[in-house]
């Protein structure tokens, strides 16, 4: 997409993201618990073919405390599962 890491949170399109041809598609809705966001998303498919689409507990992600460093953990293992374990139920669900 091109956008700079200090550039503002923008609305965007599916069918924006669906052109970049995503393998993995991550949902972590600010100030949601995973319980908060699997709610909101039940009954909801992605629009195209993806391999993997995980849902988040956003408590990892949205502010800059020592939870980051989860965060990031909760990241590697979706992303490297080769190279870290896979981030706990409570943390991440994969649908």
């Amino acid at each position: 997409m091109g956008v700079s890491p200090e550039a503002p949170s923008f609305r965007t399109t599916w069918a924006k993201i669906a052109a970049l041809e995503p393998e993995v598609v991550l949902f972590s809705f600010c100030g949601y618990s995973l319980q908060q966001a699997l709610h909101d998303l039940a009954g909801w498919q992605m629009p195209w073919p993806v391999s993997q689409c995980w849902v988040l507990d956003s408590a990892n992600f949205c502010a800059l405390t020592p939870r980051v460093v989860r965060g990031v953990e909760v990241l590697a293992g979706i992303l490297h599962p080769e190279v870290c374990s896979a981030p706990l139920p409570a943390e991440a669900l994969w649908r």
